[in-house]
């Protein structure tokens, strides 16, 4: 293998993957499209290495090149109103950080004149045209003929072109016939699980993992040489992809709707893009409630870093996007998008929970039954089995969008239910994590022999009484302290049965907290399971407003 990512050597088995892919993949089949709405311009005028962003491309079709990248601390060169005429004149090649030199010299030995880079083709202090650029990335990157991913910066000063990590090096032997012999060793890639981390983490980044009832991380798998794998923006660049030319620390790695390959020389018969597009169309033949797809999804997305948390909706919206047209081209109908959930599969998708270590964000993401409101991992508590006949009644749903794109930021939210709430008698600790420190998420709650039309008044204790009923075991969203659990949780919280597993009979649902008497207005703090089905069908049907 090549000791540089930028030798000829990596740039020929560069033009052999894609001339592979183009002349003989039929899922990956390429027609030019229309230009984005800016693009940078590439093609050298002279000896000139400079670049200029072209404004008005009049509908021109042509092939062009998407760079996903990591945004990361440094400061980023962006186009932003002040900018922007000088940007059309000409972007000085010096003012380039190395990974948009070496993106664009990747993209000018490809043969292409243009590149799309968001920090240069979205205007970053203009919100409006940020949010209607933004709410095009499906296209953007979907339409790309190609997508160059900085797999292994962490920030763009950090250069696509990196030294190589395990480079061979010399041994100097003596044979017995006393003549000198060089020989070079390297460390194999898959003791460094460099295949397991780009190819094999179907469990953590892949929505479509081998064992789909499993989303743990396999064993010794360390993304911390690929930080761009961790990001949420380039979470959904990768899978919208038509084809992907990953530079990693080790070696490149070509993904495209067909396979994968490595420079190593190994070849696998499927890709991550490859199960996006195809275990998206497979899921809707065989399960047309698709619900399965969707939690995929957000399970591996939510696990993922961002910089700013308003991104939180955004930065998924072109995945969602793409969902609607896979199922609305299967006749399988999704419903409407309300805050990163689908109304169709409601109210069972409101019993995600959120693993240990999750936080509130600093301001509104999103109302407090999405799971989007939520900064952490998010999974479900039943994946199959369950049982739907008691369900609560969803009356209304609304989501407000802060800019056009329904699918992106958004400012209210709000769903109302016809559910049987009950109140808790309160909040107490297990007995078998009465010696945990705090801050704690786990307790349990007695639902026993309650009115459940008193809403004013409550009661937290610290021990399970003897006597009790009833009793569930309850996660919040986010682990509370001391301090916190005896004033913010002194109040009642309330449970609202959504469902029950058909198997055991297991019970799981919502655990809220009043927010505003005069409206009957909840908002979600965690949820529960187990309780028995005495303890919430004595309770009436009754209105319940989230928000």
């Amino acid at each position: 293998m090549a000791a540089h990512p930028g030798s000829e050597e990596c740039f020929e088995q560069v033009f052999r993957w894609i001339n592979e892919c183009t002349t003989s993949h039929t899922r990956c089949l390429f027609e030019p499209s229309h230009l984005p709405k800016r693009i940078l311009d590439i093609s050298q005028e002279g000896t000139a290495r400079d670049v200029k962003l072209l404004t008005q491309t009049h509908g021109l079709c042509d092939r062009y090149v998407a760079l996903s990248h990591c945004w990361g601390t440094s400061p980023v060169l962006t186009t932003t109103t002040a900018t922007l005429d000088s940007r059309k004149e000409r972007i000085p090649w010096s003012s380039l950080s190395a990974s948009f030199q070496d993106a664009v010299t990747i993209t000018r030995r490809l043969g292409i004149q243009f590149l799309w880079i968001d920090s240069l083709c979205i205007i970053q202090d203009d919100k409006s045209d940020w949010m209607v650029e933004a709410s095009k990335m499906a296209v953007v990157y979907s339409h790309a003929f190609i997508t160059i991913a900085a797999t292994s910066a962490k920030d763009s000063s950090d250069g696509i072109f990196r030294r190589r990590n395990y480079l061979p090096y010399q041994v100097a032997t003596k044979p017995h016939s006393g003549f000198g012999k060089d020989t070079f060793v390297r460390q194999n890639l898959d003791e460094i699980d460099q295949h397991q981390a780009i190819h094999g983490i179907y469990s953590q980044l892949d929505p479509f993992p081998k064992d789909s009832a499993t989303l743990e991380e396999p064993q010794n798998l360390s993304l911390s040489h690929f930080p761009l794998l961790e990001r949420a923006w380039c979470f959904q660049e990768r899978f919208l992809s038509s084809r992907v030319l990953h530079y990693t620390p080790f070696e490149l790695i070509f993904e495209c709707q067909t396979h994968q390959q490595c420079e190593c020389g190994k070849t696998y018969l499927t890709s991550p893009i490859y199960n996006l597009f195809n275990g998206m169309d497979a899921a809707i033949r065989h399960d047309p409630s698709f619900q399965q797809v969707w939690r995929h999804i957000v399970s591996a997305y939510s696990s993922l870093r961002l910089t700013k948390e308003s991104d939180k909706l955004p930065a998924l919206s072109g995945m969602a996007k793409k969902v609607y047209v896979s199922m609305k081209s299967a006749e399988s109908e999704p419903g409407g998008y309300a805050a990163g959930l689908w109304t169709t599969y409601l109210p069972s998708d409101l019993c995600w929970y959120a693993q240990d270590g999750a936080a509130m964000p600093s301001a509104y993401v999103a109302p407090s039954w999405s799971w989007a409101s939520i900064c952490g991992s998010i999974n479900w508590l039943f994946s199959s089995e369950r049982d739907l006949k008691e369900a609560p009644e969803v009356l209304n749903i609304s989501s407000q969008p802060k800019g056009p794109d329904i699918y992106g930021e958004i400012i209210a939210g709000a769903i109302a239910l016809k559910a049987r709430i009950v109140r808790s008698r309160g909040l107490q600790f297990p007995r078998q994590d009465s010696s945990t420190a705090w801050p704690l998420r786990h307790f349990q709650a007695s639902v026993g022999a309650i009115e459940s039309d008193n809403v004013s008044s409550g009661h937290i204790s610290p021990w399970p009484q003897t006597g009790d009923q009833g009793m569930v075991d309850v996660t919040l969203d986010i682990s509370i302290s001391e301090e916190d659990f005896g004033t913010s949780h002194s109040e009642s919280v309330f449970l609202v049965p959504i469902l029950k597993d058909s198997r055991h009979g297991e019970r799981q649902g919502l655990v809220l907290r009043l927010w505003d008497s005069l409206t009957n207005t909840y908002k979600r703090v965690g949820v529960f399971k187990n309780g028995s089905n005495e303890c919430f069908q004595s309770h009436p049907l009754t209105e319940v407003n989230l928000v």
